[in-house]
């Protein structure tokens, strides 16, 4: 699901292309929340001991630890 390199932006855009399309308005910690419980149990659990406050570095961590 996550990859490294430029195909994390292009997942990133077409999240919030698709989220527009679908007309859904949340905020950015129900995305956080929804794309976290999305995660391998393996990557969440580290992912869930480190620090971040926006989806992107959210993301972000989860490509490292993958």
């Amino acid at each position: 699901m996550i990859t490294h390199g430029s195909k994390s932006v292009e997942y990133q855009k077409e999240l919030e292309v698709t989220m527009i399309r679908a007309n859904v308005n949340e905020d950015e910690e129900v995305t956080m929340c929804r794309f976290f419980n999305s995660l391998k149990r393996d990557i969440a659990n580290v992912v869930e001991l480190q620090s971040y406050v926006e989806f992107e570095e959210l993301m972000h961590l989860a490509i490292k630890v993958k």
